[in-house]
């Protein structure tokens, strides 16, 4: 066998260890790099504040809802379709503890 195309194939053995144990070590590095640096990121960027929050919804039919908004502790019966959406009461603030379906919280 000729010399030389045994040297080569032992250099292009050796160049493919050398390729992976320097992915390997890439691979390692952007782990640490990535575990560091993450939770910094998510620390300064913080989770947005909300302002409007859909309390309640029901579907009325094909296309039709009610629901309860709350906005900045102000809390707003709202009625839509799929045109229009408009504000049919302004809430109290006080929250009901009632349960649906018992004598109390039950209107019918």
């Amino acid at each position: 066998m000729n010399t030389e195309l045994i040297h080569t194939t032992m250099t292009l053995g050796e160049n493919r260890k050398d390729a992976n144990a320097a992915r390997a070590s890439l691979a390692e590095r952007l782990k640490k790099f990535a575990s560091s640096w993450w939770p910094r990121v998510q620390r300064m960027r913080g989770k947005p504040t909300r302002h409007l929050h859909l309390r309640e919804s029901l579907a009325l039919g094909e296309r039709r809802f009610v629901a309860v908004v709350e906005f900045e502790q102000r809390r707003f019966l709202v009625g839509g379709t799929s045109g229009s959406i408009v504000l049919l009461a302004t809430l109290d603030n006080a929250r009901s503890d009632r349960n649906p379906g018992t004598q109390e919280g039950s209107r019918y």
